[in-house]
C-alpha cells in the first residue's frame, strides 16, 4: 500500500505496459512501410492513451500552480505520447513533442489528463449517490477532496451550474441486452423512408434538440401503439438558456480544450518549422496523411517538421560534413531541392506533371495535394537513404 500516495509503483507499472504496447505500435509500422498513420491513431488512442490515463482523477488535479506527486506521473505521460506520436507520424527521434501532437492531432498531454479527470468528475456528481459522498461544504483549499477541486475547476473554469446538473439513474441490465437502435438521419426525407420501412409492432421513439432565441429545448415523441397502452407518448423538456452548461463533460470542454491546445501552440517554444507553415492544431491535419502510402507520409511529416535526412538537418546535428548541395548553389534544405536545385530539374518537371509550377512552399507543404508529389520527388532523387527500398511503383502512381 503506497501510504504516502507518491505513485511511484503505479508510474513503473504504466511505463512497463505502455513500452510494450509501443514496441507493438512500432511493428506494426516503420516509417518506410506498413499501417498508414490514422490507422496506427486509432490503435494508440483505443490501445495505451486508456491505460495511461487510469486512475489520473485520483492522482492527477490539473492547474499551473499545484505541484505535487503526480509530476513524475505526467512527466511519464509526456515521454509516452511524444514517443507514440513520432512512430504514428514517422517523424525523426529529435521531433519536438508539440509538432508531432499536431501533426497526429493527438490532444497535448495536459489537457487529455485534464479532460479525463473531469469526465470522472462529472460523472460522480450526477450520480444520485453523490450526497452521500460530498465532503463537509466549510473546508480550506488544502483539505478538499480531488472531488472537489474537480469539481471547482468545472464551476471556475468551464462554467458548470452543478446544482442544475440532471441526475443520472441507474437502470440494471443483464449482460446479454442489447440497447435499442439509434438512427439518425441526414434529412426529413431519409427519416421519413427509414420510418416507413420499420417493422409493424416495434416501436420508434423520435428525439431532437434545438435553440430558438437563446434557449434550448428538447423533445421526445412516439406514435401510439397497441405496445404503448397506458403510457406517455409525448415529452417536453426545457434544458435553460444557450448560455447555461447543462450538457455533460465530453460537449461542454471540447470548445475549451481546443481554444487551450490552440493558445499553447501559438507560444510554444519547440516545434517552429511546422507553426510557420500555419498548421494549426485540428482534424483537418489528417487529411493530408488520408490514402497515402507510409513512405509518403512519413517524408510529409519530415519535410514539414524540418527535422529530414537532407544535409541542410544532419549537419546541424553532427551527422554530416557539410549542409551544402551538391549542385554548389546552396544549403541542401527541403526549399532548395524542391524548388531551385539543379540536378533535380527533370525530378521537378514530373512533380508538377505540366501544370503551372508552385514557389510558395508554405503552400506546397500545406497543400495534401501538392504535399504528396513533393513527397514523392524527394523519394525519388534518392536523398533519403532511410527510403532507399520504397517500391518504385509507390513514386509513380
Amino acid at each position: 500500500m503506497d501510504t504516502r500516495l507518491r505513485w511511484n509503483h503505479h508510474r513503473e507499472k504504466m511505463e512497463a505496459g505502455a513500452s510494450k504496447r509501443l514496441s507493438a505500435l512500432s511493428a506494426l509500422a516503420a516509417s518506410t512501410w506498413g499501417t498508414k498513420m490514422v490507422n496506427l491513431r486509432q490503435v494508440y488512442r483505443a490501445m495505451i492513451v486508456p491505460q495511461m490515463l487510469y486512475g489520473c482523477s485520483a492522482w492527477h488535479t490539473p492547474g499551473k500552480d499545484r505541484v505535487n506527486s503526480s509530476s513524475e506521473l505526467v512527466k511519464a505521460v509526456r515521454r509516452i505520447q511524444r514517443r507514440a506520436a513520432q512512430i504514428i507520424t514517422g517523424a525523426f527521434r529529435t521531433t519536438a513533442g508539440d509538432a508531432v501532437d499536431v501533426e497526429a492531432h493527438l490532444l497535448p498531454v495536459q489537457q487529455q489528463l485534464e479532460q479525463t479527470a473531469l469526465e470522472a468528475a462529472m460523472r460522480v456528481r450526477t450520480t444520485p449517490m453523490y450526497n452521500d459522498m460530498a465532503a463537509e461544504a466549510n473546508c480550506s483549499d488544502t483539505e478538499k477532496s480531488p472531488l472537489d477541486l474537480l469539481l471547482a475547476i468545472l464551476q471556475r473554469k468551464h462554467g458548470v451550474q452543478l446544482n442544475q446538473l440532471e441526475r443520472r439513474q441507474p437502470h440494471i441490465v443483464p449482460p446479454w441486452w442489447t440497447p435499442p437502435f439509434t438512427c439518425i438521419a441526414p434529412s426529413a426525407e431519409l427519416a421519413i423512408k427509414d420510418h416507413d420501412e420499420v417493422e409493424t409492432g416495434s416501436i420508434c421513439i423520435f428525439t431532437d434538440g434545438s435553440g430558438i432565441d437563446g434557449h434550448v429545448g428538447a423533445a421526445a415523441v412516439t406514435l401510439r401503439s397497441r405496445q404503448m397502452s397506458g403510457i406517455s407518448t409525448r415529452r417536453t423538456q426545457y434544458m435553460g438558456s444557450a448560455s447555461a452548461s447543462t450538457v455533460y463533460a465530453a460537449e461542454l470542454k471540447g470548445l475549451a480544450m481546443k481554444t487551450e491546445w490552440s493558445a499553447a501552440w501559438e507560444t510554444a517554444k519547440h516545434g517552429r518549422e511546422l507553426f510557420k507553415l500555419g498548421v494549426k492544431p485540428g482534424k483537418d491535419v489528417l487529411s493530408i496523411h488520408c490514402n497515402v502510402h507510409r513512405a509518403i507520409s512519413s517524408v510529409i511529416t519530415q519535410m514539414r517538421t524540418g527535422k529530414i535526412g537532407l544535409r541542410a538537418y544532419l549537419h546541424s546535428i553532427d551527422k554530416a560534413d557539410t549542409d551544402k548541395c551538391d549542385c554548389g548553389y546552396g544549403r541542401q534544405t527541403v526549399r532548395h531541392v524542391l524548388l531551385e536545385c539543379r540536378n533535380w530539374t527533370e525530378e521537378r518537371q514530373q512533380m508538377w506533371a505540366g501544370k503551372p509550377p508552385c514557389v510558395d512552399i508554405k503552400r506546397i507543404l500545406s497543400s495534401s495535394t501538392m504535399a504528396v508529389q513533393a513527397a514523392k520527388m524527394i523519394l525519388r532523387t534518392g536523398l533519403l537513404g532511410q527510403f532507399l527500398a520504397v517500391p518504385s511503383t509507390v513514386l509513380t502512381t
